[in-house]
């Protein structure tokens, strides 16, 4: 008998995440608006005990809010691979060069390798105000 490889991504996308989450603490989770050149697209992060998860919301009924989306149930697709707690950098963006650039109440998440390399950086955005120490 054989698979297809369509099976077989779903099945190892299952064992994947299972292996991801399970034993692990779930902290703290919101949602956020990630910068992406000049678009801004509405990202759900989980951190866990160990890393950061960034999630982009896969909306199956268009016209709903984010809100009523995650009352009623929605999938989440995971943007990067997870952020290891000990290789993440927060930075603050200062009011004045948020509010010039049109990012208010915003900071940057960066992802570093073992070589202390940047290989990833987020610029993320709050609802209202935010305090990065």
């Amino acid at each position: 008998m054989l698979l297809s490889l369509q099976t077989v991504k779903h099945l190892l996308k299952a064992v994947t995440l299972e292996n991801l989450i399970s034993h692990r603490s779930l902290l703290h989770e919101g949602k956020l608006v990630l910068t992406e050149n000049t678009k801004q697209i509405d990202v759900y992060l989980f951190l866990f005990d160990e890393f950061l998860l960034i999630t982009k919301i896969k909306r199956n009924k268009k016209n709903l809010e984010l809100d009523q989306l995650l009352k009623e149930g929605c999938t989440f697709t995971v943007l990067d691979q997870p952020i290891s707690l000990d290789r993440l950098r927060l930075r603050n963006i200062d009011q004045l060069n948020a509010s010039t650039s049109g990012l208010p109440h915003s900071f940057i998440i960066t992802h570093q390798n073992r070589y202390q390399q940047c290989i990833g950086a987020f610029v993320l955005q709050a609802d209202g105000h935010i305090e990065v120490n």
